[in-house]
């Protein structure tokens, strides 16, 4: 499964070219994926936050891995 690294603002993810053109000839659906990372990410608003997400082409399925956050 492709990897994509991402730093994300924490809670504050939002659709942007360089997410919709890794994702998006995948088939993921963008709009829960960036749903789910806010989600995930809602404990650290205000700080930078790497997200790797674990995305499988075949299934359209995904896993969201949320690491320390950068001051």
């Amino acid at each position: 499964m492709p990897k994509i690294k991402l730093i994300v603002e924490g809670g504050s993810m939002k659709p942007g070219p360089a997410i919709a053109q890794q994702l998006g000839p995948m088939g993921v659906n963008l709009g829960k994926v960036i749903s789910d990372v806010n989600t995930a990410t809602s404990g650290f608003k205000g700080l930078k936050v790497p997200v790797e997400l674990d995305v499988n082409p075949k299934t359209k399925g995904y896993s969201i891995e949320v690491l320390s956050p950068q001051k």
